[in-house]
């Protein structure tokens, strides 16, 4: 294993073997050698750790910042097969089966043994996708059996493209649950201002070479729209490593606003009087919008009907408003049919004029510039835009019914959308869920989140990198706290009812604890329990009942360390997992091993100089019992932990010293020496 690098893009690509022999693909198969895109410009990249002697290869990055472009180019650059899982079901064929289907059977011998003697290259894209639509456990088994028939390969044939959590499953898999050998771990950064400008200037020379005409005017423009966010990020220290303008799909939207324009010298004035603040982006897009909407009302006016009803005039120009549109393009993303009518019920138009326009939107819709293929948002910046502005006013069916879809992958511009909207800095309970998917998204490090009851309100409180203090925000209690497909890293404390939901018939959950008042809400017919730690447990505590399918089942893979609580919860599918209530105070050597992981359980040491966590999350955790407290009095007064503001941080050769190390906690019995501690503490 090595520490964090950047490397150069070409030193990544030539790792990967090449095929030795090109075998015949199926005319309908996932996997293909693609053809070379229209354009690329490579990304920086980061070495997270890795071992080139394996077969497997890692590559990561924040969402929407070019994982399928990078692997359409390493495909066609390196001759190796791209295959996509977006969109397939992967437990009906998994790894040998989709190599029948695409080699055919007379050439899966010869194929099968180039495979085990490294002599095929993969490349595998898509496992977020995939994720959703199929569940944790057959990506698991997929990546089991690629592991069956590689793990002889000294050199890399596989590469497995994803965002960063999904990805750092896919190494939790290969490394400790297959023990699989060393793999290399990369991340892709988002662009830099100069590789952005590069970008912009290829990305209009590909669709409208007309516009470069302007190309000076168009970097001149960028360049003031990249400082300014420059100086706005380095204002909002949550998102500092996260640049507007190096993230692809804004730079997209930027470059269709200027092949959009003629007039450059009104286009440079508009900007010079603008703030520049993040509200930029939104600008962009509302102007695209409202261009729409434009082009729609000078085309619906010339039909015969509404010419002939000028005195509705002006409730025409309310049609095909910007919310109405974001409406209908989250709906369609959903697969959900479209509900024209109702938008204009209430003006009480003549037949005609209503049958016109739900005829003019459903030709018109589909062909919108935000939708690829009249059915799938172009890009997550037009997504997130649709969803968060309807979300932030309240609008929450279409967002819900298109976040439990495989086509609904958040970005961190969701968060600034949302945020943007409302009047105050707070957020619905019932978002709480999706807003935390944002945060969780641009973080280049594994996030950690605590809710809880703060006098009379909820606060959501979080860490996105070692470098900042935790952000909070208010959370409005007027609805259920609700996660969509799965709830990891957070500690919830609350008297709200809470509810899970999935985009597809499974939700998971990984190193959580969840203590309600309210009822926990189970939608979903399966739950899947990952857990492979003993000092990261899972507990799910309602005082007051589980409302669950009657068909609900729940897996669980690693030492199955999960216990929930509810009165009269011993009954199926939960009670082999029932535990009566974890938070008991009496101060015994069982109750005190439970308070050390419950505080050491949320301790890592990313990228600081040592084992630590911010102090005033951990103070907020250890508040749901006595014994958690004294236990934390405890570890400071032994000097296992010490406060270094703004950190708890672990003291080595104390914790050393009295037994305690990660290694120890995932033991189900503590060693001589934490037994002693435990003890000690107990008396």
């Amino acid at each position: 294993m090595g520490g964090d690098m950047n490397i150069e893009l070409t030193d990544l690509l030539d790792k990967l073997v090449s095929i030795e022999k090109v075998y015949p693909l199926a005319a309908s198969t996932e996997i293909t050698i693609p053809k070379a895109p229209d354009f690329f410009i490579e990304p920086s990249l980061k070495k997270i750790e890795g071992n080139e002697k394996s077969p497997f290869l890692i590559i990561t990055a924040p969402g929407a910042t070019g994982k399928s472009a990078l692997s359409t180019f390493w495909a066609n650059k390196q001759n190796v097969y791209l295959w996509n899982l977006s969109g397939i079901d992967i437990g009906k064929n998994y790894f040998s089966g989709t190599l029948i289907d695409s080699f055919g059977e007379s050439n899966i011998p010869s194929v099968i043994t180039d495979i085990q003697n490294g002599k095929i290259g993969f490349i595998i894209d898509a496992f977020d996708e995939a994720e959703v639509a199929c569940g944790w456990g057959r990506i698991h088994n997929f990546i089991s059996e690629i592991y069956k028939f590689t793990k002889n390969v000294k050199t890399p044939t596989i590469a497995l493209i994803a965002r960063r959590e999904t990805a750092d499953f896919i190494a939790l898999t290969l490394n400790e649950v297959l023990n699989a050998p060393d793999y290399g771990y990369y991340q892709i950064n988002f662009f830099s201002k100069e590789k952005s400008k590069e970008f912009l200037s290829r990305y209009i020379e590909n669709k409208n070479p007309k516009s470069l005409q302007h190309h000076e005017r168009m970097l001149q423009i960028f360049e003031k729209i990249a400082t300014n966010v420059d100086n706005i990020l380095s204002q909002k220290k949550d998102t500092a490593d996260f640049p507007f303008y190096g993230y692809a799909p804004v730079i997209q939207a930027i470059a269709m606003l200027f092949m959009e324009n003629e007039n450059f010298q009104k286009l440079e004035a508009d900007y010079k009087n603008t703030d520049f603040s993040r509200k930029i982006i939104i600008k962009i897009i509302n102007d695209i919008l409202i261009r729409e909407q434009k082009k729609f009302l000078d085309s619906f006016k010339t039909n015969a009907d509404v010419k002939t009803f000028s005195s509705s005039s002006l409730i025409i120009d309310k049609f095909y408003s910007v919310e109405e549109q974001l409406d209908y393009l989250v709906y369609i993303s959903a697969g959900t049919e479209l509900d024209i009518q109702s938008k204009i019920t209430s003006y009480n138009l003549p037949n005609t004029i209503v049958s016109a326009y739900i005829t003019s939107v459903k030709t018109t819709i589909r062909n919108h510039p935000f939708l690829k293929d009249g059915k799938n948002f172009v890009s997550a910046v037009f997504q997130d835009f649709c969803c968060a502005t309807l979300l932030s006013t309240k609008h929450t069916d279409a967002v819900f019914s298109f976040a439990q879809t495989k086509f609904f992958n958040i970005t961190p511009l969701f968060w600034d959308f949302y945020l943007t909207k409302r009047k105050a800095n707070d957020i619905e309970a019932q978002h709480i869920g999706i807003m935390y998917e944002s945060v969780r998204s641009m973080a280049k490090e594994e996030i950690f989140a605590v809710i809880y009851n703060d006098n009379e309100r909820l606060v959501l409180s979080y860490e996105i990198n070692q470098a900042t203090l935790p952000q909070n925000i208010s959370i409005n209690t007027g609805t259920n706290l609700a996660f969509i497909n799965h709830l990891r890293n957070m500690s919830i404390h609350t008297d709200l009812d809470i509810e899970f939901y999935s985009k597809g018939d499974e939700f998971s959950i990984y190193n959580a604890e969840v203590y309600t008042k309210g009822k926990i809400i189970i939608h979903p017919k399966k739950l899947e329990i990952i857990c492979h730690n003993l000092e990261k447990p899972i507990y799910l505590s309602s005082e007051t009942t589980f409302k669950f399918s009657k068909d609900l089942a729940i897996t669980s893979s690693g030492n199955k360390n999960f216990n929930m609580f509810y009165p009269n919860g011993r009954m199926y599918p939960f009670a082999n997992y029932f535990k009566e209530k974890e938070e008991s105070d009496l101060k015994n050597i069982d109750n005190a091993m439970l308070a050390l992981r419950k505080i050491l359980r949320w301790f890592r040491k990313d990228k600081r100089d040592s084992i630590a966590r911010f102090a005033d999350l951990i103070n907020t955790v250890v508040k749901t019992s006595q014994i958690n407290q004294d236990m934390l009095k405890y570890l400071l007064k032994t000097k296992v932990i010490y406060f270094d503001s703004p950190f708890y941080k672990m003291t080595h050769r104390e914790a050393a010293k009295k037994g305690i190390n990660f290694d120890a906690l995932k033991n189900a019995e503590p060693n001589k020496d934490l037994k002693q501690f435990l003890e000690d503490f107990v008396k």
